[in-house]
């Protein structure tokens, strides 16, 4: 008899959770079954991933046990997924088909577990990162809005919000690195604080998503995803610049990663800045310019118990305010000048007008991010946790009289925190049970007070359980 019960059985569970699980196999073509060179197979769940060899051939160790769709991709081929048990060696081959429709994007990570499009119970729509490039915009959210069922509400230089089936503010959720992104988004003049270029993938959950992401997801859901981790041993650098001839914007992005000895990293710096804007009718529109700098970075770790990454971000956002006073007698637009004693208004030079700095009367945005993302195996089953803290700061000035004075500031922090327990998939069924909310502070530090200063707790349980039965895909919750 085991003097121990205890430790015996907890010692037993963690041999089991981390014994040595792996997937190898080759990926070939369908028709020739010549080994592909440098496909890639990626766990989304896990966020790991590798290539294939000169002989078409794949290894993923130390992957934790349990059921993972796994997504294959290589250019010029079409698109394949699999569900497969990972416990102790698994061997699983792929065969690829040559396709024009080059890396169609079927895989939804917006739900408890990464899911294929076509079985998911609700309207999502995902926009790879070739379309995000090729619409060039000031922002990301302007960047999506001309997809079908979204639009956009765009009140000054680089401010877009999301608009799905006419909901908007409150009433759509975006997330940002599977957070909440949490500013001032009751306002007009409140953009979504995230770098564009930051940004690989965007889902779109179009209807009610109350029952996983909070009673704030009425309307749908925007899911910003950010690049994928880098296979082991990989490194990638590359210098993004591109340029907008009505406003001179000027957009440069650095970015490299890379992965080794299962840690895995990443960091961007992007500068974008723009003079005034012009209209047939208008020209230049004065104090129309604005400047955004932004950085973010990432480290993580990923074992045969899951993964466990931190990752930071800022961004900033300085837009002058257009306030479309003109000369009585020419007709130009003016600016608010102040000279110690009187106010008075100076006609715009041409210089002014191609000025990259906005002037007396802006706004300056600032957003702070830091994010703890975790995934640890028991079992067959596994928990993913994520914390994370956000500081929004936004300084309006619009009084010359007072010019390093900020009329209306706004500063909130917020402490965001989910967890989820995914079981094993049992006769198909998924299912997964968590809490998620968050805890804020809004704090008025300004002259002029627009809402009051509030302290709010977010709590919310939930169980959530989908199968799939043929064509058809099921799902389901129970929100507490």
């Amino acid at each position: 008899m085991t003097k121990y019960p205890l430790l015996t059985l907890l010692t037993l569970i963690a041999i089991t959770s981390f014994a040595q699980n792996s997937l190898s196999g080759k990926v070939v073509t369908s028709l020739s079954n010549k080994p592909l060179i440098g496909a890639t197979i990626y766990l989304t769940d896990l966020k790991t991933g590798t290539n294939t060899q000169e002989d078409g051939s794949y290894q993923l160790l130390n992957v934790p046990r349990g059921w993972y769709l796994v997504e294959v991709t290589m250019l010029g081929y079409a698109f394949q997924t699999k569900i497969i048990k990972i416990e102790n060696q698994v061997t699983q081959d792929f065969a690829l088909e040559e396709s024009l429709n080059e890396l169609q994007e079927v895989i939804i990570t917006g739900t408890s577990v990464a899911t294929e499009r076509r079985k998911a119970p609700t309207s999502i729509t995902k926009v790879p990162s070739s379309y995000l490039q090729q619409n060039a915009s000031t922002n990301i959210i302007e960047a999506i809005s001309k997809i079908p069922g979204v639009a956009g509400i765009t009140d000054g230089p680089g401010i877009t919000k999301p608009v799905i089936r006419g909901l908007a503010y409150n009433r759509v959720v975006t997330l940002n690195d599977g957070i909440r992104q949490e500013g001032q988004q009751w306002g007009d003049e409140f953009g979504i604080e995230v770098d564009a270029n930051s940004v690989d993938q965007v889902e779109i959950l179009k209807g009610p998503g109350s029952l996983a992401y909070g009673s704030d997801a009425i309307a749908g859901v925007i899911n910003l995803i950010p690049e994928k981790p880098l296979p082991e041993g990989k490194f990638k650098g590359n210098i993004l610049q591109s340029y907008q001839t009505n406003n001179g914007l000027i957009n440069t992005s650095l970015h490299a990663s890379g992965t080794k000895n299962g840690i895995s990293w990443s960091g961007r710096l992007t500068n974008i800045m723009a003079h005034a804007y012009q209209n047939k009718n208008d020209g230049y529109v004065l104090n129309s310019q604005f400047n955004n700098f932004a950085y973010d970075g990432t480290i993580g770790v990923h074992r045969q118990w899951g993964y466990s990454q931190v990752h930071f971000s800022y961004f900033q956002l300085q837009t002058g305010i257009v306030s479309g006073e003109r000369d009585s007698t020419t007709g130009k637009f003016t600016q608010a000048a102040f000279d110690g004693t009187n106010q008075f208004s100076l006609i715009a030079t041409d210089q002014e007008l191609h000025s990259y700095t906005p002037f007396l009367i802006n706004q300056n945005v600032q957003h702070y991010k830091a994010v703890w993302d975790n995934s640890f195996a028991i079992g067959p089953s596994r928990i993913a946790a994520k914390l994370a803290f956000q500081q929004n700061s936004r300084q309006e000035k619009n009084d010359p009289t007072i010019p390093n004075t900020s009329t209306i500031f706004y500063l909130l922090n917020t402490v965001n925190y989910d967890v989820r327990y995914i079981f094993p998939e049992v006769n198909h069924f998924n299912i997964s049970a968590g809490t998620n909310g968050m805890i804020q502070d809004s704090q008025n530090k300004g002259t002029l007070l627009l809402i009051p200063e509030y302290n709010l707790f977010d709590l919310g349980v939930f169980t959530i359980a989908s199968r799939a039965i043929g064509k058809f895909s099921l799902s389901g919750g129970n929100p507490l």
